[in-house]
């Protein structure tokens, strides 16, 4: 996945990684790491960095940024997806 993370200046929309990162991590997570769950949640966690980074970021027209900034969301969104898709397998596991 194509990262603008290099660029190392902190977005000023206030958004707190850390409490992103407190959200997405489960019970089951915190016990008993799923290598796949910690994957998953970075992916979230870095969609959601980079949509804070266009927003931070100056653009040559606003439609561009428009146009990044609904790039990430979509990233931001299918990560989600995915992570709680994955998220929902332990707990049919752990049912059955």
């Amino acid at each position: 996945m194509a990262s603008l993370m290099s660029y190392e200046k902190k977005p000023s929309s206030g958004v707190d990684l850390n409490a992103i990162r407190s959200l997405l991590r489960t019970a089951q997570n915190r016990h008993n790491p799923c290598s796949e769950c910690e994957r998953l949640e970075r992916d979230c966690q870095i969609a959601a960095a980079n949509i804070s980074l266009v927003v931070a970021t100056r653009f040559k027209s606003f439609d561009e940024k428009l146009q990044q900034l609904h790039k990430w969301q979509d990233v931001r969104a299918k990560a989600m997806e995915k992570f709680y898709r994955h998220k929902n397998s332990h707990f049919h596991r752990e049912a059955a």
